[in-house]
């Protein structure tokens, strides 16, 4: 797949955006003294600046455009690597950024407004520097693969690449507010589009597998939503339109598409399998008032509750047809109000779409007994049948966008701890296992006896990048590693690991009590 990449040349009163392809000869103009955004042809472009531009420089995408106090930056994307693939489609990780002033140097600000403009520029780049942005120039990574097929129905082919916002997932486009002001100036155009790039909050890695000599890509992404993102202590359940803290969408890809995968079985050719779950904040209203001590203090509001609640299930059930809450709080003690608030609720949703259990992860699984958790496993294991998975047959001539599916996951595992991070994250990645385990022997690449442990390389590559998983998703939230990742890389818990969980909850604590804060104000700047 050709790579992209844009021009962007500075003249007096304007800023211009070219894209090395896909563009139809259409650039972006940015006026220097307004701000306006329109698009124009190539042929206007070369009568109307004459004269070379005071400064040109490269970027590989842009995430878009923030206002502030000097008027607009272009958000560039300066550095990126190729981390893996769906199917054909390369998939970029952004490892560098660049904010660029796009008014006149004659706009400035001074005394308090200068002082202002430099927190706010501070802010943005503290927001940027997380590791964890991620995009496609020829694919959809907002969406799993099952909406991305659904949306390719009433696309044709052609349009796809041209048009990747305009089909993107709303809940997961995190430039979506740094993106706004190139949609609306390009929303007239046909070949427009390329300058607007989706990008993803969260994780991916893709690895190679090969089991008897058939080989395929293994894929994990986790899309972190954007509309009520935050840090730990400062974003805490749902708000009013029903969005919850540190949500995020994971998707297990076996891709037998990729370039890379081979296999005598022509059946295997072009096919991907995908398996989705969900994590985010308990839907209530509650938060944990920072006030030095080790545990906050806990406030929990169940009256205001139940519309927000409502409005986050209904979404749920809109999106993935059927959902099972998982709750892994305690049952007893400081977690047990956020327990009873959340059973009660789910008692009072009447919706036969919803389902509702609860497993106290600390309590079975005490002492170090973590093969308790097959308890939880076995109860999810009836709807992880029922819900199955995606599965689609690629066209060998177009194997991007071509292909039927034949079968649909019908509903989705949400699973929830306090934070959504460490228990969370063992359970997530258990019930992956066993799904994956079901697809490989579906397929025939597992025998109907083999598991995972009959394949220690394969089996070790999974526990690590679930664990990579898990750090990459809590140090977004909490700013630390994830806990109990002894055991998602081990199978085991182990006394090294919780000695590491413990220097990371003290490091928790500090970032929680001292600079968080700061952290917070970055992501409501970045995220509108």
């Amino acid at each position: 797949t050709a790579q992209q990449s844009y021009k962007i040349s500075f003249y007096s009163s304007t800023v211009t955006i070219e894209a090395a392809r896909g563009a139809g000869g259409e650039h972006l103009s940015i006026d220097r003294n307004s701000g306006a955004i329109k698009v124009i042809n190539s042929t206007n472009t070369a009568a109307a600046f004459a004269a070379a531009p005071q400064l040109t420089m490269s970027a590989h995408g842009i995430m878009g455009i923030i206002n502030l106090l000097r008027g607009p930056y272009l958000v560039l994307i300066t550095g990126r690597e190729v981390v893996g693939t769906i199917g054909p489609s390369p998939v970029y990780k952004v490892t560098e950024t660049r904010v660029v002033k796009v008014a006149a140097d004659s706009r400035v600000v001074s005394g308090m407004d200068a002082f202002d403009e430099a927190t706010y520029l501070r802010l943005v780049h503290k927001a940027l520097s997380a590791k964890s942005f991620y995009f496609s120039y020829d694919m959809d990574l907002t969406s799993s693969l099952e909406r991305q097929q659904q949306k390719m129905q009433n696309t044709p082919a052609s349009m796809l690449s041209a048009s990747l916002y305009k089909n993107a997932n709303d809940e997961f486009f995190y430039n979506k507010f740094l993106s706004e002001p190139l949609i609306d100036a390009v929303a007239d155009s046909s070949n427009a589009g390329v300058f607007v790039l989706p990008v993803i909050n969260g994780f991916f890695e893709c690895q190679k597998v090969v089991i008897r000599g058939t080989s395929f890509n293994y894929v994990l992404v986790t899309r972190r939503g954007h509309k009520r993102q935050g840090t730990r202590y400062f974003s805490r359940g749902a708000d009013e339109d029903g969005n919850v803290s540190n949500y995020a969408e994971t998707e297990q890809i076996v891709d037998f598409a990729a370039p890379s995968s081979s296999s005598t079985d022509r059946e295997l050719e072009g096919l991907q399998m995908a398996y989705v779950q969900v994590r985010g904040s308990i839907p209530i209203v509650w938060a944990q008032i920072i006030n030095m001590n080790y545990v906050p203090t806990l406030k929990i509001d169940i009256d205001a509750s139940r519309e927000r609640f409502a409005k986050h299930m209904n979404k749920m059930i809109d999106m993935y047809s059927e959902v099972v809450a998982v709750n892994l709080v305690n049952k007893v003690k400081y977690e047990k109000p956020m327990g009873d608030g959340f059973a009660k609720l789910s008692q009072g949703f009447n919706n036969p779409c919803y389902h509702y259990t609860h497993f106290d992860f600390h309590k079975e699984c005490s002492k170090m007994r973590w093969d308790r958790l097959s308890i939880l496993m076995d109860e999810l294991a009836e709807y992880n049948a029922r819900f199955g998975y995606f599965k689609i047959k690629r066209d060998p001539k177009d194997r991007a966008h071509g292909g039927e599916p034949l079968h649909l996951q019908v509903g989705v595992i949400r699973t929830n701890c306090m934070d959504c991070l460490d228990r969370t994250n063992v359970v997530q990645s258990e019930l992956a296992r066993m799904l994956l385990t079901q697809q490989l022997r579906d397929v025939g690449v597992f025998s109907s006896t083999d598991v995972i442990g009959n394949f220690p390389a394969m089996q070790s590559m999974l526990n690590n990048l679930w664990a990579d998983n898990a750090d990459a998703v809590s140090c977004a939230y909490s700013g630390t590693g994830a806990l109990k990742t002894d055991f998602t890389r081990t199978g085991k818990r182990t006394k090294a690991g919780a000695l590491q969980d413990g220097r990371n909850s003290i490091e928790r604590y500090i970032r929680g009590n001292f600079f968080d804060g700061d952290r917070q104000d970055a992501t409501d700047l970045l995220l509108g």
